[in-house]
């Protein structure tokens, strides 16, 4: 039971975050799961679609991707130009393992406001 709510704390955290999150299997590339500042910048079905379709709209892996070969425990910010929204970011990513075994990305868009207030913007221009 300590387990299952050590869980749902670790959820909770993810979600209240202001900056977006997500995270990847490193296996797949595919989202496991984001939060709602993740789903509000990149859409609402970002879940078990690759990093690289949904956030980063191409038909195959990033080859720059920084996070990559990441391990558990080790970190690393890289700045990633996200050619959908045509803005560069500040990208953090935390190698872990997931609830399930898996070998994950933890990965925070430190400038998630910049990028939510240009998809805002686009929207309104393409609206008008």
């Amino acid at each position: 039971m300590e387990e299952s709510k050590g869980k749902a704390l670790a959820y909770q955290i993810i979600d209240a975050s202001e900056q977006a999150i997500l995270v990847v299997s490193q296996d797949d590339f595919s989202i496991i799961y984001a939060n709602d500042k993740a789903k509000e910048i990149f859409g609402e079905n970002l879940i078990d679609v690759p990093c690289y379709k949904s956030i980063e709209m191409k038909s195959q892996p990033c080859m720059d991707c920084p996070f990559l070969y990441l391990k558990e425990h080790e970190e690393y910010i890289a700045q990633r130009y996200y050619e959908s929204l045509d803005l560069t970011v500040r990208v953090k990513g935390n190698g872990l393992i997931w609830e399930d075994g898996r070998r994950v990305i933890l990965c925070a868009v430190q400038n998630s406001d910049s990028l939510l207030q240009v998809k805002w913007q686009r929207e309104n221009l393409s609206e008008n």
